[in-house]
């Protein structure tokens, strides 16, 4: 391997792939590898999802303990391929996998939507929000399992005009009351205060630009930009603008 070849993802244990968080910022924040093609990925449709678990409910316990050791055996496969560093094949087995395994079984299939996710990061930047659909199902599955918060959170973070960097935060809020010292978590939150900090800087500057052409425009009409007030909604973190009548008073 050359040196400047990076290292693949590991595979834990547990069967879950690993992904460092600098990784997706690197590979796929806005303006990725885009003269490459998106490689195409088997997904599964609401409707085929549905049928599948009609199935399921007449299955025998027998039925269901060997569809769970196919899936099993699925994932094994993908998280071979994702080690190859063959991630579409990965996310297609991982697919395959998900479609097997019963409902019953939440613990392996929150592990699955996880581990598709970081395939999915690692195959193309514009898999990032199905990377974070998968994690929030890997999530509502296994509410305490934190690598699917992490890999949402690096998603979150990756986003160059930062709008989602407060869900980033909650997520790695949420990591770090579930475990204090993971040191990834302590690392990426450490790395989303710096990144919140620049933001916030660069929008001081650009509202403080704006705000002297704007004094430029309003001036004939014997206006100034105090006349309006910038709102942020902290859920949306989209802002409204609203006019006040005598901004020398006060409320």
């Amino acid at each position: 391997m050359e040196d400047n070849e990076k290292e693949p993802a590991i595979i834990t244990v547990e069967g879950e792939v690993s992904l460092e968080s600098n990784e997706i910022s690197e590979d796929f924040s806005e303006g990725g590898p885009i003269e490459d093609e998106v490689p195409k990925i088997e997904q599964e449709t609401e409707e085929e999802m549905i049928k599948i678990r009609n199935l399921e409910k007449d299955y025998s316990e027998e039925l269901k303990f060997k569809k769970h050791q196919e899936a099993l055996e699925l994932k094994a496969v993908a998280n071979t391929f994702f080690k190859s560093g063959d991630y579409q094949a990965a996310c297609n087995s991982y697919t395959q996998a998900l479609k097997t395994c019963p409902l019953c079984f939440k613990p392996d299939i929150s592990i699955l939507y996880a581990n598709r996710a970081t395939a999915k990061l690692k195959l193309h930047y514009t898999y990032r929000e199905s990377a974070i659909e998968d994690c929030t199902r890997a999530i509502s599955l296994n509410p305490i399992y934190v690598k699917p918060r992490l890999r949402r959170a690096a998603c979150y973070m990756a986003a160059e005009d930062g709008s989602s960097y407060e869900n980033a935060s909650e997520d790695l809020r949420l990591v770090l009351q579930m475990e204090p010292l993971n040191r990834e978590a302590i690392s990426m939150y450490k790395e989303l205060q710096e990144k919140i900090t620049e933001r916030d800087k660069k929008m001081e500057e650009v509202m403080g630009q704006l705000k002297q052409l704007g004094n430029m425009i309003l001036r004939p009409f014997g206006m100034s930009t105090d006349n309006f007030r910038l709102n942020r909604d902290p859920v949306t973190n989209s802002y409204s603008v609203s006019m006040v009548q005598n901004p020398n008073e006060q409320e």
